[in-house]
C-alpha cells in the first residue's frame, strides 16, 4: 500500500528504520481546528512568511509556534496520543520528550514561495542526534511535487553541534538545489550561518528528482530525523510539525 512504499523510500532519510502513520478523522478535525484557531488568534510567535492576500487578509504562508503552552487539548494529544509513539519507534530511544509543536497554513496555488531548505534541528536549542520531527497533512497532497521534500542521507553529515555552521558535501547541496524553484538561492537560509556551506553551481532547472515526497491524504504524517534537509517549492495546505527528543539529547545555547 501507500505508506509501505512510503516507508521503503523514507528509509534513505533516517536509520534505523521510519515510520509513516495515519491518523483517524477524531485527530485531523481536532488539528485542523487548532491550526484554524491559530490563524484567526495568533500566538505570540506567529509569523507570516509570505504577505497574506490583500483583500481577504486569507495566508499565502504562515506559521505559529509554540501552541501547547496554552492549549491544554493539543498538548494532551502531542505529548499522550499515538504521534509520540511514532516519534520513538523512529528513534529508538527509552525515553521520548516532547520539544515543540509548529502549525504551517500553506494554501496550495497561493504563491506563497518556497520553503527554504534547513534543518530543523539547526532551529533547536538543542544537542545529540536523537531530535525527530513528525510533519502530520491536515490536507490532502494529491501532487507529491506540492509535498514538503527531503534530501536522502542528509541526516547523514551533521555534526553533533547544530549550533555551528553545517559543512554539507557539495553532492548534498547540488541535490538541494535541484529540487525546485529558488532552491539554489534559498539554501543558506538556515538560522546556522551558511559562510562556511560548500555550494555548486545554480542548476536552473525546475527539477525535484534530487529529494522524496508523497501523495498525502489528511492525517499521514511522516516522521524524519531533524538533521535531514528539507525544503522545497510545494503548496501542501495546512499542516502540523512536531519535535521529539531522545536518549543523549541535552539543552544547550544557540545564538539567535
Amino acid at each position: 500500500g501507500t505508506l509501505a512504499r512510503m516507508q521503503r523510500e523514507m528509509a534513505e532519510l533516517v536509520s534505523p528504520e521510519p515510520w509513516a502513520k495515519r491518523f483517524g478523522e477524531e485527530d485531523v478535525e481536532l488539528l485542523r481546528n487548532e491550526c484554524d484557531l491559530a490563524v484567526f488568534e495568533p500566538g505570540p510567535f506567529a509569523e507570516d512568511i509570505s504577505e497574506p492576500l490583500p483583500e481577504s487578509g486569507w495566508p499565502t504562508y504562515f506559521t505559529d509556534s509554540m501552541r501547547t503552552d496554552f492549549r491544554s487539548r493539543l498538548r494532551e494529544w502531542v505529548e499522550e496520543g499515538a504521534v509520540a509513539a511514532v516519534a520513538g519507534r523512529l528513534s529508538g530511544s527509552s525515553t521520548e520528550r516532547f520539544l515543540q509543536d509548529q502549525f504551517f497554513v500553506k494554501p496550495l496555488g497561493s504563491g506563497g514561495g518556497d520553503t527554504h531548505w534547513h534543518q530543523d534541528v539547526s532551529y533547536c536549542a538543542v544537542k545529540g542526534e536523537n531530535v525527530i520531527s513528525v510533519f502530520v497533512a491536515l490536507d490532502d497532497i494529491e501532487d507529491p511535487a506540492e509535498c514538503l521534500r527531503f534530501v536522502p542521507r542528509s541526516h547523514a553529515f551533521l555534526g553533533d553541534d547544530p549550533t555551528r555552521p553545517i559543512p554539507l558535501p557539495r553532492s548534498v547541496v547540488d541535490a538541494a538545489m535541484r529540487n525546485g524553484r529558488g532552491g539554489a538561492k534559498s539554501i543558506g537560509s538556515s538560522r546556522s550561518s551558511n559562510s562556511d556551506r560548500e555550494r555548486g553551481e545554480e542548476d536552473e532547472e525546475d527539477d525535484l528528482s534530487g529529494s522524496l515526497g508523497w501523495s498525502l491524504k489528511a492525517g499521514d504524517c511522516v516522521a524524519f530525523a531533524a538533521a535531514t534537509l528539507h525544503g522545497g517549492p510545494g503548496s501542501w495546505g495546512r499542516a502540523l510539525t512536531l519535535r521529539y527528543i531522545g536518549d543523549g539529547v541535552v539543552w544547550c545555547a544557540r545564538e539567535g
